[in-house]
């Protein structure tokens, strides 16, 4: 009874929900045994059952009620940014489509085994940022480099000081990595992806290879790459796909945000922004990412609600929440302290006298 033939796909609609698994995951039930008696599918890779009504509706009240979904994608959906498919109508326009960011916080990983692994933090680790932006080309990431500067502690580097070189200098020393420079890996055009930063040095030619960062030992809990492409590559059968960020992550970085395409300097410099702000409120990586990427969408206009404005930036790895300097708090809380120290001194020569 749960098999279903049909005779002509074009003149036959189906609709509702169907499950589909691998065969292991039943292999241990009664249902393990029998299934190969169906005959009709091929089972060696998956299994597909069509559900009945009851179970729709289980399966449905299971899915509203899931605020935090994890993916971690294979094949060609490593490409894809998951939060902007649509579960509903597709309403009037781009800023009324009901896409699933909407419902549930999506975030994604390359495997679970590296979403389980406790990250430790290094004592020589500086709780701040270690921040770079190219000021020539890329103006949305420059202003964006400023704004965490007046609000996070850490190493803002620009300009001629925004080099390979100082990179490597200091990637090992900070908490948070923060790069909005130029970056390719387009695998049909780019063998290798890489990123590129506007000025050379001595000793480096300005282009920072993922093979690079792989042999770094990163100490980092949060690598934020806003440059293009950070999260494409080739895709190997095993691996995943071989990106930028995937390289940060082998280098020891549980936490990456990056882009699936050649993102738009300007509107995701307004998502990063705001992801940083959230940062600072205490939340989770990818909650703050989702926050930001709604805020986003509810002050767009119907053209920059479109998926190519905002779906480009995910957040992947392990979800914990990243402790960092505030320059805000700490100004505020010397100045009460000093406030406080003046009123003492106040008291006692008052009291002297």
């Amino acid at each position: 009874k749960q098999v279903l033939s049909v005779s002509s796909a074009e003149n036959y609609e189906v609709s509702g929900w169907w499950l589909v698994f691998h065969a292991d995951f039943v292999s241990n039930y009664a249902l393990g045994k029998t299934i190969k008696e169906y005959g009709f599918f091929s089972y060696a890779v998956n299994e597909a059952l069509h559900l009945s009504e009851g179970e729709e509706g289980m399966l449905e009240g299971i899915f509203k009620n899931i605020e935090q979904v994890i993916i971690i994608p294979d094949g060609s959906l490593c490409y894809l940014p998951f939060e902007a498919l649509c579960t509903d109508s597709l309403g009037n326009g781009f800023r009324d489509i009901h896409y699933l960011i909407k419902s549930k916080k999506v975030s994604y990983g390359f495997s679970a085994t590296s979403l389980l692994i406790p990250q430790g933090e290094s004592e020589d680790v500086i709780k701040g940022v270690l921040g770079f932006s190219d000021n020539a080309s890329l103006q949305g990431a420059c202003d964006e480099l400023k704004k965490i500067d007046s609000t996070y502690d850490g190493k803002f580097l620009t300009n001629e000081m925004a080099t390979e070189g100082n990179f490597k200098r200091y990637a090992g020393q900070y908490q948070i990595l923060h790069l909005g420079i130029h970056g390719e890996a387009d695998p049909e055009n780019t063998p290798i992806p890489y990123l590129k930063f506007s000025f050379k040095d001595a000793a480096n030619d300005g282009i920072l290879y993922d093979y690079e960062i792989y042999g770094s030992t990163i100490h980092a809990n949060l690598a934020v790459l806003p440059a293009c492409e950070t999260g494409l590559g080739d895709y190997m059968n095993g691996e995943g796909v071989l990106s930028i960020a995937r390289a940060f992550a082998y280098a020891g970085c549980p936490v990456m945000i990056s882009s699936l395409w050649k993102v738009n300097d300007r509107t995701t410099s307004t998502i990063i922004t705001g992801f940083y702000d959230r940062i600072l409120n205490d939340e989770e990586p990818h909650v703050a990412l989702h926050n930001s990427k709604i805020d986003y969408l509810e002050k767009s206009d119907e053209f920059l609600s479109h998926p190519t404005y905002w779906a480009g930036m995910v957040a992947i790895g392990q979800a914990h929440k990243v402790q960092s300097t505030n320059i805000l708090w700490l100004m505020l809380a010397i100045g009460c302290l000093a406030l406080l120290t003046a009123l003492f001194v106040y008291k006692q020569f008052t009291v002297a006298k």
